[in-house]
């Protein structure tokens, strides 16, 4: 399963590196148009297959579509958008890589009850309407631990599932308030500032109650609250105006470099906070509750 959840990133990691190398020799729009194609690509294998090795090479070539999609979507943006307009539409990124996730999110529990192939085939043929429609797609996020993470807290699994579509809805909401505050209120620096501490502040109150409380209803309804108020912390104000910087700080000579080098870090180290997670709490493993 952690190989599984986190074969996107390491698709995403090789290829990204190498992002400024082929922006160089042949533009953006080019990339964005591989990207589709092998984001389609990788969704179809995994559509047409019912062997695992087969199923972890369409896992990876779609990874590899995800990478070029995040670091070329977010450039092309920031080259071509006014210059008063530039933050808001790239911050857009975010938005629809949440809508990604909360469409994603209740397909597949749309499908969670049929026992047949169309249980996961359906919820991957959605990854065909953004080509298809527009010529550019967004990939949806891989899964996450967050459904596990909170099953073993003590919820059952359809709540846990319903408190992780809940989070992503939080994360859309997030995304709009961050994108307004940055045009109209406060800068790019301020706004990254206030959700850094915010997520920091919110990790500690968790491990403060888990550690003082541990097992108790107090502590995984503080779990429930707190990594929701995270989720909504990152997407209104770092995950909002983390691109934005990204884009804007550098040359635009350096900008495919430098932008894919961060991103490819980024994706590396989700490919690390994904694999090792299960590790720490899967009661077989080390058996780290979550509360």
């Amino acid at each position: 399963m952690p190989g599984f959840l986190v074969l996107i990133n390491s698709g995403a990691i090789p290829l990204v590196i190498f992002a400024g190398a082929f922006a160089h020799f042949f533009g953006r729009k080019p990339a964005l148009w591989l990207a589709c194609l092998l984001t389609a690509a990788g969704a179809a294998i995994q559509i047409g297959t019912t062997n695992w090795g087969v199923f972890y090479l369409g896992r990876l070539v779609l990874g590899v579509g995800n990478g070029f999609l995040v670091t070329f979507s977010n450039i092309y943006c920031a080259e071509v958008a006014p210059a008063h307009l530039c933050a808001v539409l790239v911050a857009l990124f975010s938005e629809w890589v949440t809508i990604g996730s909360i469409v994603g999110a209740a397909v597949t529990n749309a499908t969670s009850k049929s026992l047949d192939k169309s249980s996961y085939q359906i919820p991957l043929g959605i990854q065909f309407i953004g080509p298809t429609y527009a010529g550019h797609c967004f990939a949806l996020e891989s899964l996450h631990y967050t459904t596990y993470f909170l099953v073993v807290s003590g919820l059952s699994v359809d709540d846990a599932f319903k408190y992780s579509v809940l989070k992503s809805c939080l994360g859309f909401i997030g995304v709009n308030l961050g994108i307004y505050l940055m045009r109209h209120v406060v800068g790019r620096r301020s706004i990254m500032m206030i959700g850094s501490l915010t997520q920091g502040l919110c990790m500690l109150i968790v491990a403060v109650t888990a550690t003082t409380s541990a097992g108790t209803l107090v502590a995984r309804n503080c779990l429930i609250a707190f990594t929701s108020l995270y989720m909504f912390a990152y997407n209104a104000f770092v995950g909002a105006a983390s691109y934005p910087v990204a884009t804007e700080l550098v040359s635009t000579r350096l900008r495919s470099w430098t932008v894919g080098s961060a991103i490819s870090l980024g994706y590396f180290l989700g490919w690390l906070t994904g694999f090792c997670p299960p590790y720490f709490i899967n009661p077989e493993n080390m058996n780290w509750k979550p509360c």
